[in-house]
C-alpha cells in the first residue's frame, strides 16, 4: 500500500544525512514535501522526479545540500509551488524546469547557481532567482511570462541592457534587479508597468489586499537621462535608481507619483534644479534621497510640505545654494541631511554669513 498526503520536516537540526532515496518510494503518492532548516547533506536524489502526485515542494535552509539541481525535477508536472531557497545548490538552472506547466511560484534565491536564465514555465506568477551567481544578459523571453507579478533577479552578475519586453508584463508589481552590472538606458517600455497595479489600487476600496509595489534598479551601470515617462508609474510605491550613471535633470513629471513612498535617486550624475513638483508627493512620501549628485540651485519651498510625513530627506553632496527654508530646519538632523557651506546655509548650526 502506498502512503499519500503531506510529509513535513520542520526545524529538524537532528537530521544530518543524505536524503534517503527510500523515502521517494515510500511516499510515491505524496502531494506535498516540506523540509526546512535541516542538516541534510549531499545531493538531491534524481528519483524525486518520480513523485508524480506532488504539487508542493519546499526544501528550505538545508545548507549542506551542495549539488546541482537534478533535471528530473522537470518531470514534476503537477507541482504549482516550488521553494528551494537558502540552500547551496550549484550548477546551472535545468532547462527541463520549463516543462512544469502548472508551476506558479519558483523560489531558488540565495543559492550558488551559475549560468544564464533559461526558458521558464509560461504560467509563472513569481520568479525569485536573487542572490545567486547567474550571469549573461536578461533574456527577452521574460516578456512572454505574461502572468508574472514578481520578478526578482537582484544580487547576481547580469550584464547587458534591460530588455524592453519587460514592459509587456502588465501584471508586474515587483521588479527587483539591483546589484547587477546592467548597462544602457532605461527602456521607455518600462514606464508602462501600471496595468495590474491600477486594478489592485482600485481593489483597496473593496478591502482587497494590495501588495507593495517595488521597482528597484539600484547599484547597476545604467546611463542616460531619466525618462519623463517615469511620471506614468503613478501607482508604484517605491522607485530606487540609486548608484547608477544617470545624468540630466530630474523630470518634473515625478511629481505625478502621488502614491510613492520611497524615491531614491542618489549616487548618480544628475544636474539642474530640484523640481518643485516633488513637493506634491508630501502625502505619501516617507523617503526622498537625492544625495551625491550634481544638483544646483536653491531648495524649493514646496519640500516643506514633507515635514510631517518624511522620515528621510537627504540632499547632501550636491552643489546647492541659497537659504534652507525654516520649516525644513525643524526636522531632526537624522531626517534632514544637507551640507552646510558658503553657498547653502540656514538652520541653527549653519548660520549664514559666518
Amino acid at each position: 500500500m502506498r502512503l499519500c498526503g503531506c510529509i513535513l520536516f520542520a526545524a529538524l537540526r537532528v537530521i544530518s544525512a543524505h536524503i534517503p532515496v527510500i523515502l521517494v518510494f515510500v511516499f510515491i503518492a505524496l502531494d506535498s514535501l516540506l523540509v526546512g532548516i535541516s542538516l541534510f547533506s549531499g545531493s538531491l536524489p534524481t528519483e524525486l522526479g518520480m513523485l508524480s502526485g506532488l504539487n508542493h515542494l519546499s526544501l528550505v535552509h538545508c545548507d549542506l545540500i551542495t549539488s546541482p539541481l537534478p533535471s528530473e525535477l522537470g518531470e514534476l508536472s503537477n507541482v504549482f509551488f516550488m521553494n528551494m531557497r537558502s540552500n547551496s545548490f550549484t550548477g546551472t538552472l535545468p532547462t527541463e524546469l520549463a516543462k512544469m506547466s502548472l508551476l506558479k511560484e519558483l523560489w531558488l534565491n540565495d543559492n550558488l547557481l551559475t549560468g544564464t536564465v533559461p526558458s521558464q514555465p509560461p504560467g509563472l506568477i513569481g520568479l525569485h532567482l536573487d542572490q545567486n551567481n547567474l550571469e549573461g544578459s536578461l533574456p527577452s523571453q521574460l516578456g512572454q511570462l505574461t502572468a508574472l507579478e514578481q520578478l526578482r533577479l537582484s544580487q547576481n552578475q547580469f550584464t547587458g541592457k534591460l530588455p524592453s519586453e519587460i514592459g509587456l508584463l502588465s501584471k508586474l508589481y515587483n521588479l527587483e534587479l539591483r546589484d547587477n552590472q546592467l548597462t544602457g538606458t532605461l527602456p521607455s517600455e518600462l514606464c508602462l508597468l501600471n496595468g495590474n497595479l491600477t486594478s489592485m489600487a482600485s481593489g483597496v476600496e473593496m478591502n482587497q489586499y494590495q501588495p507593495y509595489s517595488d521597482l528597484d534598479l539600484a547599484n547597476n551601470l545604467l546611463t542616460g537621462d531619466l525618462p519623463t515617462d517615469l511620471g506614468k508609474l503613478t501607482v508604484w510605491e517605491k522607485l530606487d535608481l540609486s548608484n547608477n550613471l544617470f545624468g540630466g535633470a530630474i523630470p518634473s513629471q515625478l511629481g505625478r507619483l502621488t502614491l510613492m513612498e520611497e524615491l531614491k535617486l542618489s549616487q548618480n550624475d544628475l544636474v539642474g534644479f530640484i523640481p518643485s513638483e516633488l513637493g506634491l508627493l508630501h502625502k505619501t512620501l516617507v523617503s526622498l534621497d537625492l544625495s551625491q549628485n550634481q544638483l544646483t540651485g536653491t531648495l524649493p519651498t514646496e519640500l516643506c510640505l514633507m515635514k510631517n510625513t518624511t522620515s528621510l530627506l537627504n540632499i547632501s553632496w550636491n552643489i546647492l545654494s541659497g537659504i534652507v527654508p525654516p520649516l525644513l530646519c525643524q526636522l531632526n538632523e537624522s531626517i534632514f541631511d544637507f551640507d552646510c557651506s558658503d553657498t547653502l546655509c540656514g538652520c541653527d548650526d549653519c548660520i549664514c554669513g559666518r
